[in-house]
C-alpha cells in the first residue's frame, strides 16, 4: 500500500510552502469552528486538526481531502486557496 504524505514542504511549480503556512491557511478557512466542531465535520480527531494548524506533524493525502470536505471544498480548491498569496 503506498501512503502519501503532506510533509514540511508541498512542491507545485517549483514553489515551496511550508507546512505553518498550510495550517495558517486551514485555520483561516475553518473560520470560527471549533476545533471541535471542525473535527467533527472532517471525521478527524480535533488533536490531528490542531497539530496541522501548528505545523507539528505531517499529514497523510487522505486528511487533506476530509479537510476539503469538511470545508465543502474540493480537494483542487483547497489546494488553490493554500497556494495563494
Amino acid at each position: 500500500m503506498t501512503v502519501l504524505y503532506i510533509n514540511s514542504t508541498v512542491f507545485h511549480n517549483r514553489n515551496i510552502m511550508d507546512k505553518f503556512l498550510i495550517g495558517n491557511k486551514i485555520r483561516k478557512l475553518r473560520g470560527k469552528k471549533t476545533l471541535s466542531e471542525f473535527a467533527k465535520l472532517c471525521n478527524v480527531s480535533a488533536k490531528t486538526i490542531s497539530n496541522i494548524e501548528n505545523g507539528k506533524n505531517k499529514f497523510r493525502i487522505e486528511t487533506f481531502l476530509k479537510i476539503a470536505l469538511g470545508l465543502k471544498m474540493t480537494p483542487k480548491d483547497l489546494f488553490d486557496h493554500i497556494l495563494k498569496d
